[in-house]
C-alpha cells in the first residue's frame, strides 16, 4: 500500500522536496539498508537537478516494495512533517481491528478488571508455594 501511496504523491513529492531533505533520506534509507552506497552515490551523482534527485529516489523506493516505501514515509515524517501533509500522506501502519470488550455484570463501583484463568498473581504465588 505504501508504495501506491508514494506512486500517487510522485509530481507533488519532485515539485516540493529540497535538497537538503533528499539527502537526508538518503541517508536514512541507507542505514536501513533499503538502499546501498552505489544506489545513493548514483542517485546523487548521476542526477544533476533536484526534481530528477528526487524522481530518481521515490522510484528506487516504490521498487523496494510496501516495507521500504512505509519507512521512507516514516523518515519523511520526522525530517519534514509539513511536506509529509501536504502530500496527504501517514507514516501510521495499517490499521489493525479492534480488540472486543469484556462485558462486565454488576453496578461500575464493582467491577474489577478481569484477569484470564491461570494468570500469576499475588495471591496465587502466596497458595502455590
Amino acid at each position: 500500500m505504501a508504495d501506491k501511496e508514494l506512486a500517487r504523491v510522485r509530481s507533488k513529492f519532485v515539485d516540493k522536496i529540497s535538497k537538503e531533505v533528499i539527502s537526508q533520506l538518503l541517508d536514512d534509507i541507507l542505514e536501513d539498508g533499503i538502499v546501498n552506497d552505489g544506489e545513493k552515490d548514483s542517485i546523487l551523482e548521476l542526477n544533476k537537478s533536484k526534481a530528477d534527485k528526487a524522481r530518481c529516489l521515490i522510484d528506487t523506493v516504490k521498487r523496494k516494495g510496501d516495507a521500504a516505501s512505509r519507512k521512507m514515509i516514516t523518515h519523511l515524517q520526522r525530517r519534514d512533517a509539513t511536506l509529509l501533509s501536504e502530500l496527504g500522506l501517514s507514516c501510521g501502519p495499517p490499521a489493525q481491528p479492534a480488540e472486543p470488550k469484556l462485558e462486565q455484570n454488576g453496578p461500575p463501583h464493582l467491577s474489577l478488571p478481569l484477569r484470564p484463568f491461570g494468570g500469576r498473581n499475588r495471591m496465587t504465588q502466596v497458595f502455590t508455594k
